[in-house]
């Protein structure tokens, strides 16, 4: 079952499904700070994390990593804290250190999909081995492939074409309208 989200965390999914829906302006982002420094009165972490997040998206590192450093150790560790420490790392394009954060989070949340599937896409940009474990279990829990597994199958579908080409010198119609579809 997944960790369960604390109470007042939709701020932290509000500001997440903004940020993905592009550019976020400074009058909508001194909103979120207010909400958050709010937040931080009653739920420290949530507020503290909710400013990380806020800080990775205008580009601060030292804030970001400051706040949310704090609101995993207020938080006691906790997991959604960890997988946001991740995310925010991402944003800001530590890759790398971000797949360690949401590696952790996976490893204390392995049914979370939400995590999973983060895990998934940045171990893909990373080209990690541990890639097909992780698209394993996702097949596992959801029945069906991530959409990375079939980015994979296509990226080999056209490295076969292009090979053929190569030892053969022509490829045919029909399997190259197959291979563009």
């Amino acid at each position: 079952m997944p960790t369960p989200l604390p109470a007042g965390f939709q701020l932290i999914i509000d500001l997440s499904v903004r940020y993905q829906e592009g550019p976020i302006s400074e009058v909508e982002l001194a909103n979120y700070s207010k909400q958050a420094r709010d937040a931080k009165k009653t739920d420290p972490a949530l507020g503290l994390c909710a400013l990380g997040m806020i800080a990775a998206i205008k580009g601060n590192e030292r804030e970001m990593r400051d706040y949310h450093e704090r609101a995993i150790t207020v938080s006691g560790e906790g997991v959604v804290y960890i997988f946001n420490y991740g995310s925010s790392l991402e944003i800001m394009g530590f890759r790398t250190e971000a797949f360690s954060w949401i590696l952790r989070a996976v490893k204390a949340d392995p049914g979370n999909l939400q995590f999973l599937n983060r895990m998934i896409w940045t171990a893909y940009t990373l080209n990690d081995n541990r890639l097909e474990t992780f698209l394993g279990r996702w097949k596992k829990l959801r029945g069906e492939p991530h959409p990375v597994a079939e980015e994979i199958e296509d990226e080999r579908d056209v490295a076969a074409a292009l090979a053929s080409i190569e030892t053969e010198g022509t490829i045919s119609w029909e399997d190259l309208r197959q291979e563009m579809q």
